[in-house]
């Protein structure tokens, strides 16, 4: 048992002595009235009424006694019950740096699936990238196609003017 429950047994007990003690002075003072120059009948009725009243309280401090031995046995449980655990908890506690490594795992495969994000994004910038180059190269080409053709259109413009002169 633990210092708690012996504690509370303690204290039961000693509050079910107080209690006997208590009805038996009351019935030794009781029993030294009766034994005094009383008629027998008169005496014979004090007394065995003062009997009954001792063990209607008797009755009580037992059921006292039971009251207090039940919640005892609740608390013991409970102790034994929160005992198993914590003897649980300690025997899993080992088995924590395994869970901490299990954690660093979690975040290192976070950490991969951001960083497969994150070149995925930059490839896609990159794709981004080399077809806005394709097409400013396009543009650009595009543009200097039609410079030529303009120059071009500007000399057959001067050469059909010239044709058409003459």
């Amino acid at each position: 048992m633990t210092h708690l429950a012996l504690s509370d047994r303690i204290q039961t007990l000693e509050a079910a002595n107080t209690e006997l003690k208590r009805l038996l002075l009351k019935e030794n003072n009781i029993n030294a009235v009766l034994i005094s120059n009383e008629p027998s009948c008169k005496r014979c009725a004090a007394f065995e009424s003062v009997r009954q009243d001792n063990a209607r309280e008797y009755q009580w401090v037992e059921q006292f006694q039971k009251l207090s031995h039940h919640m005892q046995s609740q608390l013991q449980e409970k102790l034994t019950r929160t005992e198993a655990a914590l003897v649980a908890a300690r025997l899993a506690q080992p088995a924590e740096p395994l869970s901490r490594d299990a954690e660093i795992v979690r975040i290192r495969e976070g950490f991969t699936e951001a960083k497969r994000d994150w070149m995925n994004a930059n490839q896609t910038a990159l794709q981004a990238n080399k077809v806005s180059e394709a097409l400013a190269l396009q543009v650009d080409a595009a543009n200097d196609r039609i410079r030529s053709l303009e120059a071009d259109l500007l000399e057959s413009a001067g050469t059909i003017k010239q044709h058409e002169v003459e």
